[in-house]
């Protein structure tokens, strides 16, 4: 059973966002319960939107999770699997601190 998981400014999930400040930015951008489109939206220059897919596996067993982003013009993507749903967030964090710091790629060391 998979969840379409969409970050921005916020966690959201499942059409939680409903009637937030982060629900009608991601409407606006077209993203939805099951669709997102497939360009990650603009961000600004000192602001990282990420979207991606976070799915249960019973034969790894753990959660494989594939971001993409967007940050000062070019795209980003990444992913992890067979971890628990912390480690999954963490990789989310990661990848985006790498990216703005300057440091490397979001898979850097993956």
């Amino acid at each position: 059973m998979g969840k379409t998981v969409i970050a921005s400014r916020c966690w959201v999930a499942n059409n939680a966002f409903a009637g937030t400040q982060c629900g009608r930015e991601l409407v606006a951008w077209g993203a939805g319960v099951g669709h997102f489109p497939s360009d990650p939206p603009p961000s600004s220059a000192g602001q990282a939107i990420v979207a991606g897919t976070l799915d249960w596996s019973k034969t790894l067993p753990g959660w494989i999770g594939k971001w993409r982003m967007r940050w000062q013009g070019a795209d980003y993507a990444w992913g992890i699997s067979g971890v628990n749903y912390d480690a999954a967030f963490r990789n989310i964090v990661r990848g985006v601190v790498l990216v703005a710091s300057g440091v490397g790629s979001p898979d850097q060391g993956d």
